[in-house]
């Protein structure tokens, strides 16, 4: 409670008590008379009252009313200076920017102002006049001098792969010491064999195979190896002789490896790619029956067979002079001979599947049938086959 309050209910209760009556017993008068030897003595304490009544709870006085603000207290004095506080730590790396967009294109420069023109030339020296004479160090060559300087040089006219004056000699073209035709016939300088060749369609092939003695080639049956001979009395294996050795290779040519069959063609012809055998194949009229067309009509074992119309010989008609001829074949790993019958040629490509890069295309043509294989067989590069060689174009 608030003091006023406090007051107030106080004051009310002292008026409560004074209005109150107390009632007393009635207590008899008397008087004392003083005597002589002094005064009397105190009478007894009269008993209590009994307590009174509470009184009642006085009303609630009013709420006092607020007392008055206070005065402002004085300002205060003004305090010490406070301690400069620690340095702050330094803040952690920012991240990297990102790039600056590239810049635009400058515009493009004006075209430059065109140059002066350069001062003329002077005249050049009169030329020389040049005469086409007769070579008088070589009488089949024509010479183009001019002034005292010769300038070219070039045959009057060729006999095989000799130049030669057609006004005052005849071609006879020799082969080392073997006359030859250059038309149908061509000289291999390296060793003077003089080969056939044709022209079929747009190639020029040579019609024999090749018998250039190259380091490691061999002829059928060389090397005292006992092969297939075939006798009015069976087929025998036997020995042949260094005659029979050489008859073979003059008749069905040398047998090459691989590698000496890509390096011994005489110059300006080579070995055929399997695209080449194929234009040749395909001119004779496809796999089916080219071989017919291509094979000697001689130098092939005889071959007949029955079918439902009778007896069928193979026979050979050889219509493009071509004169494919049986050279068999040798195997180096097993030191043998193929069986005779059968033909087969070098050509200068290996198949994609070549795995381990030891294979390569062939041609074969057999006595048992008409056709030719041409991109179809393949052997090792180990193997030796005989080689057509094809003229460069």
């Amino acid at each position: 409670m608030r003091t006023t309050e406090l007051l107030l209910i106080f004051a009310l209760g002292a008026l409560i008590f004074s209005c109150t009556v107390i009632e007393t017993p009635d207590l008899p008068l008397s008087y004392g008379i003083s005597s002589a030897s002094g005064p009397g003595k105190d009478g007894k304490d009269g008993k209590d009252g009994e307590d009174g009544e509470d009184g009642k709870d006085g009303i609630d006085g009013n709420h006092g009313k607020d007392g008055e603000d206070g005065e402002d207290g004085a300002d205060g004095k003004d305090g010490n200076h406070g301690k400069d506080g620690e340095d702050g730590k330094d803040g952690a790396d920012g991240n990297h920017g990102k790039d600056g967009e590239n810049g635009k294109d400058g515009e493009a420069g004006k075209d430059g102002e065109n140059g002066k023109d350069g001062k003329d030339g002077k005249d050049g020296e009169d030329g020389t006049n040049c005469d086409v004479e007769s070579d008088e160090s070589d009488g089949a060559y024509w010479v183009m001098k001019c002034g005292e300087v010769v300038k070219a040089r070039w045959a009057k006219a060729m006999c095989g792969n000799v130049p030669y004056d057609p006004e005052v000699e005849s071609c006879e073209a020799s082969c080392g010491t073997v006359p030859y035709d250059p038309d149908v016939q061509m000289c291999d300088y390296r060793d003077y064999k003089v080969y056939k060749y044709v022209k079929i369609g747009e190639q020029t092939w040579m019609a024999e195979n090749l018998n250039y003695e190259a380091e490691g080639s061999r002829c059928y049956g060389e090397g005292g190896i006992a092969v297939l001979v075939r006798t009015p009395f069976g087929n025998r294996m036997r020995v042949l002789s260094d005659k029979e050795v050489q008859e073979n290779c003059d008749t069905y040519g040398r047998l090459y490896d691989w590698d000496m069959a890509m390096n011994n063609c005489p110059s300006c012809w080579h070995l055929p790619t399997a695209d080449e055998w194929m234009e040749l194949i395909d001119y004779a009229g496809g796999r089916s029956i080219a071989g017919t067309k291509l094979k000697a009509t001689s130098g092939w074992p005889p071959f007949s067979y029955n079918d439902a119309n009778g007896l069928v010989v193979i026979t050979n008609t050889d219509d493009y002079g071509f004169a494919a001829l049986p050279g068999s074949g040798y195997s180096a790993e097993r030191n043998e001979y193929f069986l005779p019958g059968w033909g087969s040629w070098w050509t200068a490509s290996e198949p994609e599947y070549n795995n381990y890069n030891d294979v390569v295309y062939t041609v074969g043509m057999g006595y048992l049938t008409n056709s030719t294989s041409a991109k179809s067989g393949a052997n090792v590069k180990s193997y030796f086959n005989s080689v057509r060689c094809v003229k460069d174009v």
